[in-house]
């Protein structure tokens, strides 16, 4: 549901950040 789809957003913007690519 909407939380699952939270924790992957969370999970995708965190990558993004290691990657050092701008959310």
């Amino acid at each position: 549901g909407k939380e699952d789809l939270k924790e992957v957003t969370h999970k995708v913007y965190f990558d993004v950040e290691i990657d050092g690519k701008p959310a």
